[in-house]
C-alpha cells in the first residue's frame, strides 16, 4: 500500500508532522459520499441489525464509523467480525461512557464523507434510505435534509410514520419556528448533514454527558445552513423499546443537564424576536413537563438562570384560552412548589391568564 510521508525540515532536523500527515492522506484517500456514525452503548442485542441495515443500502458509497462508548457488553465483539471483513467500518473507543453528544462528536471529528447520517445503534434504515436522501442533498445543494422516519416495535411490526414537514417553509427561520412549535423534531436521525456544517461547530463549550443532547446540537447547526430540503419517505427505523432508560425516570443530575440544555436553545434565539412567543412556549412546556413529574424546582431554576418570569407568562400563554388549561397551570404550579419559590412573581402571571 502506498504511504505518503510530509516532513517539516527545521534547523536541518527532518520533524514529523502529524497535521500535515493526515491532511494529505485524506487528500489521497477515495471520499465516500456519506459517513454513517453509530455510536455504541448496551446494544449488543440491537447492534448486527443495525450495521447489515447500513451494509444491504443501495448506495454503496459510504463509511461507517462506529464509536464505542465504553460499552460494558459484547456489542464490540459483533463488530470486530464486521471490521474484518468490510474495510469501510472503522472503529473509535471512548475511554468512559461519555454520552451521546460527546461520542458522536468522535465520529464526526474523523469522518471523511461529503455528508453525515447518524444512526442509534439499536435503530436501523430502510435499504434505499442513503441513496434518497444524498441525491436529495445533491440535486438541490442542501446543508441537510429531512426525511421521515417509522416506529418499529419489539416484534419487528412497523408502526406510525411520522412525518417531518416545513408548515412555515423550509427557511431556518421557518424551521425554527416549526421545531420551537413542536411540527418538527430536533433529533440528528433521520436527517443527512453537510460536512460544511460541521467545521465551526463549537462542541467543547458544552458539559459531558449532556441530556438532550440533540437540542443542543440541531439548533446550533441550523444557525448555519444555507439550505434545507425534505423527502417525503421513512429513511429511519425508531425501534421503540419500552424498556429504554430515556424512558425511565430521570435523576437530579440528568434534569439539571436537561435543564442546561433548555437555557442553551433559548440563549441562542432569545435575541431574535421573531422567535420570542413560540420559544417562550417551548421553554414553558419543558420546564411544566419537569415540575410535572415532581422535579427538584431549585436545579431547574439554577440552570434556566434569569428566563424565569418570561417562561412563566409563556406556561400561561399555552392556556390561557381554555379554562381546563387554566386549572392545569394552577396545579403544576403548585405540585411543582413554583408558588412558594416564585410567589413575587406570579401575581402578573395569574392576573394574566384569569382574564
Amino acid at each position: 500500500m502506498l504511504m505518503l510521508w510530509k516532513f517539516v525540515i527545521i534547523n536541518s532536523d527532518v520533524r514529523f508532522n502529524n497535521l500535515s500527515m493526515i491532511k494529505t492522506l485524506q487528500k489521497c484517500e477515495s471520499v465516500p459520499k456519506v459517513s454513517v456514525i453509530i455510536p455504541v452503548y448496551n446494544v449488543e442485542k440491537y447492534i448486527k441489525r443495525c450495521i447489515e441495515s447500513v451494509l444491504s443500502q443501495t448506495l454503496q458509497d459510504f463509511e461507517i464509523i462506529i464509536v464505542n462508548d465504553y460499552t460494558p457488553d459484547k456489542s464490540m465483539d459483533v463488530i470486530e467480525d464486521y471490521i474484518k471483513n468490510d474495510s469501510r467500518i472503522v472503529s473509535v473507543n471512548n475511554y468512559s461512557n461519555m454520552g451521546l453528544m460527546w461520542t458522536r462528536r468522535e465520529g464526526y471529528k474523523i469522518a471523511k464523507g461529503e455528508y453525515f447520517y447518524f444512526l442509534d445503534s439499536d435503530d436501523f434504515i430502510p435499504r434505499d434510505a442513503l441513496e434518497k436522501v444524498y441525491n436529495k442533498a445533491v440535486e438541490e445543494d442542501a446543508d441537510i435534509v429531512f426525511g421521515n422516519f417509522q416506529y418499529v416495535d419489539n416484534d419487528g411490526t412497523k408502526g406510525k410514520i411520522h412525518k417531518h414537514i416545513f408548515p412555515y417553509g423550509a427557511q431556518k427561520e421557518g424551521i425554527y419556528k416549526a421545531m420551537l412549535s413542536f411540527q418538527l423534531l430536533h433529533c440528528v436521525w433521520s436527517k443527512l448533514y453537510s460536512r460544511r456544517l460541521f467545521d465551526n461547530y463549537k462542541y467543547d463549550t458544552f458539559p459531558h454527558q449532556t441530556n438532550a443532547e440533540d437540542c443542543i446540537l440541531t439548533y446550533q447547526l441550523i444557525k448555519n445552513v444555507n439550505k434545507i430540503s425534505r423527502i417525503d419517505d421513512a429513511v429511519y427505523y425508531y425501534f421503540d423499546d419500552p424498556t429504554s432508560s430515556s424512558k425511565k425516570r430521570f435523576t437530579n443530575d440528568v434534569v439539571r443537564q436537561y435543564a442546561f440544555s433548555l437555557a442553551y436553545v433559548y440563549n441562542l434565539l432569545k435575541t431574535e424576536l421573531v422567535f420570542r412567543a413560540a420559544l417562550n412556549r417551548f421553554m414553558a412546556f419543558h420546564i411544566s413537563a419537569l415540575c410535572y413529574n415532581n422535579y427538584d424546582i431549585e436545579i431547574i431554576k439554577s440552570n434556566i438562570g434569569e428566563n424565569t418570569t418570561e417562561v412563566i407568562m409563556g406556561l400561561s400563554s399555552l392556556c390561557k384560552y381554555n379554562r381546563i388549561g387554566k386549572a392545569i397551570l394552577y396545579w403544576i404550579l403548585w405540585r411543582s412548589n413554583l408558588f412558594r419559590v416564585l410567589i413575587y412573581k406570579l401575581r402578573p402571571v395569574i392576573n394574566y391568564i384569569r382574564h
